[in-house]
Parts: C-alpha cells; sequence; structure tokens
C-alpha cells in the first residue's frame, strides 16, 4: 500500500475554497472566496433539477456538462455510459451516478 504523506494545515487566514472546477477527469482549478471564477464559452445542456444542481456544486465545466450529455444519449444503457466515461478519466463511482441522476430526471419528466 503507497504511504500517506501528510497535508500541513491551511493557515486560518488563508481564502477558504468555494468550489473547484472539474473536467470529465477530475478538478482542474478551483475557486476561492474573493475570486472570479472564469465562464466556459459553450452553452451546457439543461438536465434534472437534481442533476444541475450536482452540476453546479461541483463546478463542472459546461464542456463536461456537453459530453456528458452527448455520452449519455449515445450510451445503451448505465454499463456503456460508466464505461465511457471511465476511459475518459472519471472515477466509474462518479459516472455512475451521474448516469442516475440524468436518467431519473429524465424518467421523472415522462
Amino acid at each position: 500500500m503507497p504511504s500517506r504523506q501528510s497535508t500541513p494545515e491551511p493557515s486560518p487566514n488563508a481564502p477558504k475554497i468555494v468550489y473547484n472546477i472539474h473536467s470529465l477527469s477530475g478538478i482542474i482549478a478551483r475557486v476561492k472566496e474573493g475570486e472570479t471564477p472564469v465562464n466556459d464559452t459553450k452553452a451546457a445542456p439543461s438536465f434534472s433539477y437534481a442533476a444541475n444542481f450536482y452540476f453546479e456544486t461541483h463546478g463542472y465545466t459546461d464542456d463536461a456538462k456537453a459530453l456528458l450529455g452527448i455520452a449519455f444519449h449515445a450510451a445503451r444503457d448505465a454499463e456503456h455510459f460508466v464505461q465511457d466515461m471511465a476511459e475518459k478519466g472519471m472515477p466509474m463511482l462518479e459516472a455512475l451516478y451521474i448516469h442516475t441522476l440524468i436518467a431519473e430526471g429524465l424518467n421523472s419528466a415522462e
């Protein structure tokens, strides 16, 4: 098992992280108190309230949300979606959770 390294304690006066900005493969930047986030240039699809809230609070970029929407509609099932997202660097359980959020939003709209 790899050894764990301890991280230094943050300074009490250091700006706190408001949210992380995510691509499909993980965190690409952090927005701290007092910083202005950079907006994406692409229009992102709208999902269910729960999915939109998840993406917003976890800082997914519009590009990432657009790719998730395309992959969701192209996937035969949850397993195919999870495998596709895992190949792009997303953790498999996160992909499964996102698939569930999107699918439940579509099912409740019917």
